[in-house]
């Protein structure tokens, strides 16, 4: 159960709402594309972070990236990278999500430093590489499961204390509802959103397109579950210009011409199966 008092590493606090200065300006950013900077200017009234990001889990226990936003000396564009990275693989060395199903529990904040984490890969791509060194997540209900909204520490800034555990305290709950109310109207809404994890969609493309090699079919998956070529090439460690001649010898064999093409004839021979 993510109950109890704030410590350090792990403990919890029990959050509330407090109105913000910002609030507005994110509401009017809800299913916009300015959501995310707006959402990471939010939290910035409570607590100093670097990153931020968002995911949903629905009652079958499925993990989907709902947005991110933040940049790292290593990169501007971590946050979505590492976060897509990590609701495809990661999520599953994360302690917080072997108890994230339990949806009984109530509103809750944990704080997870990289030096505790155990998975060496997860703790090396999500924290050691970008120089983050603590991760605060909100958890809270929603209509479709659980939100999840995650803040970044960086290097530079350090650890959290417990004044920052405090104020956000004070602004968890608004977060929380405004993460769950963007992730409604735009990723959550997208027909992709109901497709399995890009692994098991490339499962299943090699499995009905014998024709598909193993690579086209893993880009075609990335593709379908929401990924840009760039974030492909990041996450299955090649040159974007790869992921692009890829795709084009996967749509050629399979004779689509759009991402829509593909997601349309995924499903019509998928549940076929």
């Amino acid at each position: 159960m993510l109950t109890g008092s704030f410590a350090s590493d792990g403990m919890v606090s029990k959050p509330s709402s407090r109105p913000s200065a910002s609030r507005a300006i994110a509401i009017d950013a809800l299913a916009e594309s300015a959501f995310p900077d707006a959402f990471l200017a939010l939290t910035a009234e409570a607590l100093d972070v670097d990153l931020c990001s968002a995911f949903a889990l629905d009652r079958a226990g499925n993990v989907r990236f709902l947005f991110a936003a933040g940049w790292t000396s290593r990169s501007s564009d971590f946050a979505r990278t590492a976060s897509r990275s990590y609701a495809e693989t990661f999520w599953r060395s994360d302690p917080m999500m072997a108890r994230a199903p339990d949806s009984a529990s109530p509103t809750a904040i944990v704080s997870q430093r990289w030096d505790k984490i155990r998975d060496d890969r997860y703790r090396r791509v999500c924290y050691e590489d970008p120089g983050v060194v603590e991760r605060l997540s909100i958890q809270g209900k929603a209509t479709f499961g659980l939100i999840q909204v995650r803040l970044y520490r960086s290097r530079e800034n350090g650890f959290f204390k417990s004044a920052d555990l405090k104020r956000l305290t004070r602004a968890g709950d608004v977060l929380l509802a405004l993460a769950a109310k963007h992730g409604s109207l735009t990723t959550l809404k997208s027909p992709s959103s109901q497709l399995p994890d890009r692994v098991e969609v490339a499962r299943r493309l090699v499995a009905i397109y014998t024709n598909l090699s193993l690579r086209e079919a893993e880009i075609c998956g990335a593709l379908l579950c929401g990924n840009t070529v760039k974030e492909v090439a990041a996450v299955l460690g090649i040159e974007a210009s790869s992921v692009v001649t890829y795709r084009k010898r996967a749509f050629f064999k399979l004779g689509v011409t759009t991402r829509r093409d593909l997601l349309r004839l995924y499903k019509e021979t998928a549940s076929l199966r």
